[in-house]
């Protein structure tokens, strides 16, 4: 990267050495270059600031010492679309949660949509076939266990207490992004706690 410095000043940024000065044959590799025209520096380049919910935007070098330095300013986005995209995190990780699975007396069950869909099945199938008997093979994610009906209903309870109380964690956090006031309060929110099993 070059620029065009008068009086101690950039005056053209960036200058394309091979448009600015077509009648000289520049090498391949501009990084090579170890004289100038009159009026041209090297620009050292630097990494752009990170931040969340702002935009890189690229200066006007400056000297540092005896080098010119490329130049970056964060420009934040809107608040509300910063908002927008921590609830969209939020409700993410609420999915996550509430897909990830809990223990219930020392068996690991499984929670997604189709794992619920299953237990239901297993649970109508017991209370309405008398003919079935009073347990049946289910497969949780510990591995084959035999659970009589009553075990089913308390595994069925526990994941509608667990994927209630992840609605419940996914709204506190919703809440608690509609009141962020500034992009800075946004960039430090954190969606990653507050979930159940989680504290």
């Amino acid at each position: 990267m070059f620029a065009r410095i008068e009086n101690d000043q950039v005056t053209e940024y960036p200058v394309d050495l091979r448009l600015a000065y077509r009648h000289v044959s520049w090498p391949a590799n501009l990084d090579a270059i170890t004289s100038l025209p009159d009026g041209i520096v090297r620009v050292t380049p630097t990494e752009p600031p990170a931040a969340k919910f702002s935009t890189p935007v690229e200066k006007t070098p400056e000297k540092v010492g005896d080098e010119w330095v490329q130049q970056w300013e964060l420009e934040p986005i809107p608040l509300e679309e910063a908002k927008e995209r921590l609830k969209a995190e939020a409700t993410a990780k609420r999915l996550e949660v509430e897909n990830g699975g809990i223990t219930v007396n020392g068996i690991a069950i499984a929670t997604a949509p189709e794992d619920r869909d299953y237990l239901h099945k297993a649970i109508e199938a017991l209370e309405r076939y008398s003919e079935l008997g009073e347990e049946t093979v289910f497969k949780t994610a510990s591995g084959w266990e035999t659970l009589t009906l009553t075990q089913l209903q308390a595994i069925g309870a526990a994941i509608a207490q667990h994927v209630m109380a992840c609605f419940a964690a996914e709204k506190t956090h919703h809440e608690a992004i509609d009141a962020i006031a500034t992009i800075e309060e946004a960039e430090q929110y954190d969606v990653s706690t507050g979930w159940p099993g989680q504290e």
